[in-house]
């Protein structure tokens, strides 16, 4: 039997397309909320499983964390008693906390994989290259009420690319599938999807914005729309708004592209996953990336990650994705 461990829409999408790995499994879902879960397990309502489970994780300014951690631990631990053991975990992510402490207790004697859930996964791929395999410790509660804290020395990689990874590790890639309809293409359109490199402090808002207005420039008879990052504030989001049209989707970029009659022929961003995601899905857009000087890095401790994702999409084909540079 195999556990999934999921937290975003994103996951249980690309998890949907590789059939085979959802055979005899029980799913959980890690989120913070009701709509989430929902999409979650929209995405995967054509399967059967043998046991499906909603983990709701605790609001860091929730008065009650430390008794709603506790509830958790108690939960982890009966669920242990009942499940002893499982052939494979799959998580979605390396760092979320409720991920980690579940995979503590299945470790030792089930093989651990990381499905897909964005660029985040490349970085990951190269830090275990580099011997830099250390896993996120758990806070100070979860060791204080007996959590395990995972080491994960050998980590299976599972998504739609095959990734350079470490001897210890492995990597998986899913069955790429053509399309058999895509969507009209819009010639008049482009489409901006924006990232949150502004409140994680990588960009300046005045570079953001810079590069917002040079894709004005470089597409002068095509209409720019932004599709808003879900962490971008407001504040940014006004001063976007002066000089683009902002459009929301109501569920996953991908999922949008997959079922539009009509979409915007033209894609750009900077790094986001949605450019990776196009081409596995082998869309018939034009993709484009914005280069980020080292100059207009600023968490330089964060830019070595930032090129190896840079050069990965540089690499992907079918469609190309072509360079932006505003230098």
């Amino acid at each position: 039997m195999n556990l999934f461990v999921l937290s975003t829409p994103s996951q249980a999408f690309f998890l949907s397309r590789a059939p085979e790995l959802l055979e005899n499994a029980i799913v959980i879902a890690t989120v913070t909320d009701k709509t989430t879960a929902s999409k979650i397990f929209e995405h995967l309502q054509e399967f059967e499983f043998e046991y499906t489970l909603i983990v709701y994780m605790v609001d860091n300014n929730d008065w009650l964390k430390p008794l709603k951690i506790l509830y958790f631990r108690i939960w982890l631990f009966q669920f242990k008693k009942k499940f002893k053991t499982f052939q494979n975990v799959y998580i979605g992510s390396y760092s979320n906390i409720y991920h980690l402490s579940i995979i503590g207790e299945y470790e030792k004697k089930s093989k651990i994989s990381l499905l897909y859930d964005g660029m985040q996964i490349i970085s990951v791929a190269y830090n275990r290259k580099l011997n830099n395999s250390e896993v996120r410790s758990l806070p100070r509660v979860f060791r204080q009420l007996k959590f395990k804290q995972p080491k994960i020395p050998s980590l299976n990689f599972v998504g739609p690319f095959t990734l350079d990874v470490n001897s210890r590790d492995t990597s998986k890639s899913l069955n790429r599938k053509n399309q058999n309809e895509h969507p009209k293409l819009d010639e008049t359109e482009v489409i901006f999807v924006g990232q949150h490199l502004v409140q994680l402090e990588i960009v300046s808002n005045d570079f953001y914005l810079k590069c917002l207005r040079g894709l004005v420039k470089k597409f002068p008879n095509k209409k720019v729309l932004y599709i808003p990052h879900p962490r971008e504030n407001k504040v940014n989001l006004e001063k976007i708004s002066e000089f683009l049209e902002i459009k929301t989707f109501n569920g996953i970029f991908e999922e949008e592209y997959l079922n539009s009659k009509v979409f915007p022929k033209t894609v750009v961003s900077f790094y986001s996953s949605v450019l990776g995601n196009l081409c596995y899905l082998r869309a018939e857009t034009d993709l484009y990336a914005i280069a980020i000087p080292e100059a207009n890095f600023l968490r330089k401790e964060l830019y070595d990650n930032y090129q190896v994702t840079f050069s990965f999409l540089k690499q992907l084909d079918s469609p190309k994705i072509s360079i932006i540079d505003f230098q």
